[in-house]
């Protein structure tokens, strides 16, 4: 463990959570009707998807949560999360990576479009929403 891992964790307390995203849909500037896309959340080697969706005109509709369990660090003088960064991924149905983004899990998010990274159509936009959930919570 690094000095730096150290003070890290001494300042924080560790919380179990379910983590859950949900995947609304995704706009894109040029006409893709015949591709079929699904959205992978990643993080280290943990990996969920979504089903195979095909793309009607410039937009494609998931509707679908992707849920995962993390432990997020509570930062103990301010009692925020400490921000943990998942990678969203879109991948057409050939195998070949549409666009990513990242996202910070450490907080709830209502739904927001963001721009889709490494991606050739530039206004290509992923509609997402984020929910926290503790271990404790009737969530579960």
């Amino acid at each position: 463990m690094t000095i730096g891992q150290f003070f890290k964790l001494r300042n924080t307390t560790a919380v179990p959570a379910k983590i859950k995203v949900k995947i609304v849909g995704m706009k894109m500037g040029q006409e893709m009707t015949n591709a079929r896309f699904m959205v992978w959340l990643k993080r280290k080697e943990k990996a969920r998807g979504t089903e195979l969706r095909q793309a009607v005109g410039k937009s494609v509709v998931w509707g679908e949560d992707i849920t995962m369990s993390s432990t997020l660090y509570r930062d103990k003088n301010t009692g925020r999360f400490k921000q943990k960064r998942y990678s969203v991924v879109v991948i057409r149905d050939s195998g070949e990576y549409f666009g990513t983004c990242e996202i910070n899990v450490g907080t709830d998010v209502e739904e927001v479009n963001i721009p889709l990274a490494e991606c050739k159509d530039e206004y290509a936009r992923i509609r997402l929403a984020i929910s926290v959930h503790l271990n404790d919570d009737d969530y579960l």
